[in-house]
C-alpha cells in the first residue's frame, strides 16, 4: 500500500498496515505489530542555491538534542534515486517500560528534509525489522523546487 502526505511524501507500507496523521506526523503501523513507524517532514526554505544538507550531520544533532550520542560506525548512510539517508538504532532505558528499541533515519532531495522513527520494546527489535526497512527505503519526497 503506497501512504501519501500530499506534498511531501509517499511511502510504501506492508499490506494490513494503517496510516495516520497527528499533528503533521504521520504513524503507521500494523495493528497487531510490537511498534510503529513515524514520519514527518519540512521543507529546506532559506538556503541558497547549490546548498547541501548532509543528512548524516543532521541525524547525529537530532540524537544529540534527545541524549543518544551516536557512535559514528554503527551509523548507516546511503542513497537511492536521488534522496540521501542516514540511519542509527540504539536502546534506551523508558521510564517505567522497560528498554526501548529505536531506529532513526533522516533523509532529504535537497528540497525536503524527513525524519522516520520506528519503535518498540527492545525484546521485539528483529519482528518487524526486514519491513520497516522496506518501508523506509521507499520513502520518496517530493520537490518543491521546479
Amino acid at each position: 500500500m503506497i501512504y501519501e502526505r500530499k506534498g511531501w511524501f509517499t511511502i510504501d507500507v506492508p499490506d494490513g498496515w494503517e496510516g495516520s496523521e497527528e499533528e503533521g506526523v504521520v504513524v503507521l503501523h500494523d495493528p497487531a505489530g510490537p511498534g510503529a513507524l513515524h514520519v514527518s517532514a519540512l521543507t529546506l526554505d532559506g538556503r541558497k542555491p547549490g546548498d547541501r544538507i548532509d543528512v548524516f550531520i543532521a541525524l547525529r544533532g537530532y540524537l544529540r538534542g534527545t541524549g543518544v550520542k551516536m557512535q559514528p560506525t554503527k551509523a548507516e548512510r546511503f542513497s537511492r534515486e536521488g534522496h540521501e539517508f542516514a540511519s542509527y538504532e540504539h536502546v534506551a532505558q523508558e521510564r517505567g517500560e522497560g528498554p526501548t528499541f529505536w531506529r532513526t533515519w533522516f533523509a532529504t532531495n535537497q528540497d525536503v528534509l524527513a525524519m522516520a522513527t520506528y519503535n518498540c520494546r527492545e525484546a521485539d527489535k528483529d519482528a518487524e525489522r526486514a519491513a520497516v526497512t522496506r518501508a523506509v527505503e521507499s520513502l520518496r519526497l517530493t520537490s518543491v523546487r521546479a
